[in-house]
């Protein structure tokens, strides 16, 4: 073994101003345990939520960066750059930062271990984070690895976004350590949490794979919180009838459209062309409601004479009653008869008025 590597006796970091120093121990290496929640290994993690740290430290220790990274050690007589540790208990320190260098260590502890107390890689060089360092030190990480030599995927971030939030960290600090903004970063803390249930729903094992579906999904107010239509959503992405991520923009078309809906959800992986089928139908729908509105709100203006009053009488609470008592109005008076049995039952006029031009959420039968 080459001389042995002299690693700092502490290590400095500095968040918001403030600096920490970590000091350096050495620990048995029986006693390191690898931290499956580190957020670079959140593909792996996704694929096998059960995942113990015995599993990944087998599944890192397989991979060629590892072995080349257990050549260099061996060959540098030990570690420049000492992992760092959580002291978990008294017979167990968590590995935060390091997964990768311990799983290297693990073949040169074992070819030593017949050398008993000479073992020279018994013990690993660790620098000890204490538990009121942790949440500054999950910033520094961040930055680290955001701008450093191995950044982190959109994936890891989103899932060091949603530990952190859910650790009571600022919104404001969390953003700054991913380097987004703080819409994007809600965006991506939503992609976790839908993705997680794609997972218990579908079982998928690859599911971390569907993550920039997911990602398309957190952007679609009425799909991602649509507990109705998710199910299907997700079965589809399992089933493949979205070619690519970018095609589930198209639900924000077709989710409030049951007809069209049910185009494209009740197609076969095959049919290539349901999804724009499905858009055209909502389309013609959208043109068949924006027609009988400005049917409807001609007639009750002519009733009412005063356009201005109908909306804001539409717009209350009440507007719902006030709106088919104007209908009841219309029809005696041999205006636009029949379309109230059209309309009646499933009209919705909570909103009428969306970006200043008129919408009415309802299903018109054609002529």
């Amino acid at each position: 073994m080459a001389t042995k590597a002299k690693p700092s006796p502490v290590l400095s970091f500095t968040v918001k101003k403030q600096e920490y120093t970590l000091p350096l121990i050495w620990v048995p290496y029986e006693c390191l345990e690898l931290w499956t929640k580190n957020p670079r290994y959140g593909e792996a993690v996704a694929e096998f939520p059960d995942l113990t740290p015995a599993d990944m430290l087998e599944m890192l220790a397989d991979e060629a960066k590892t072995r080349d990274l257990r050549k260099s050690i061996e060959e540098n007589g030990g570690l420049a750059e000492p992992i760092i540790v959580y002291k978990k208990d008294d017979k167990t320190y968590e590995v935060r930062e390091g997964n990768r260098r311990t799983a290297a260590w693990q073949k040169l502890y074992e070819g030593g271990k017949h050398l008993g107390r000479s073992n020279p890689w018994a013990q690993m060089p660790c620098y000890l984070l204490a538990t009121e360092q942790e949440k500054a030190f999950m910033s520094w990480l961040a930055i680290v690895h955001i701008q450093g030599k191995h950044p982190w995927n959109s994936y890891a971030k989103a899932l060091y976004a949603q530990d952190m939030l859910s650790k009571g960290v600022d919104e404001d600090v969390v953003a700054l350590d991913c380097g987004l903004t703080k819409p994007e970063m809600n965006r991506q803390k939503t992609t976790v949490e839908l993705l997680k249930k794609y997972k218990d729903q579908t079982g998928d094992d690859n599911s971390q794979s569907k993550f920039w579906h997911c990602y398309e999904l957190a952007k679609i107010g009425d799909v991602k919180d649509n507990p109705t239509r998710l199910p299907a959503i997700f079965d589809a992405i399992k089933e493949g009838k979205f070619s690519g991520s970018r095609k589930i923009r198209a639900l924000k078309d077709i989710v409030g459209d049951e007809a069209a809906f049910q185009r494209f959800i009740t197609s076969k992986p095959t049919d290539k062309h349901a999804l724009e089928e499905a858009v055209e139908i909502a389309h013609d729908a959208d043109a068949e409601k924006t027609k009988a509105f400005k049917a409807i709100l001609k007639a009750t203006t002519e009733i009412s004479g005063d356009m201005g009053g109908v909306v804001k009488h539409i717009q209350r609470p009440d507007g719902s009653k006030l709106f088919f008592r104007l209908l009841d109005k219309m029809v005696e008076a041999a205006k636009l008869a029949g379309l109230k049995d059209r309309l009646a039952t499933s009209l919705n006029t909570d909103q009428v008025l969306r970006n200043g031009r008129p919408i009415v959420e309802a299903t018109v039968s054609k002529e």
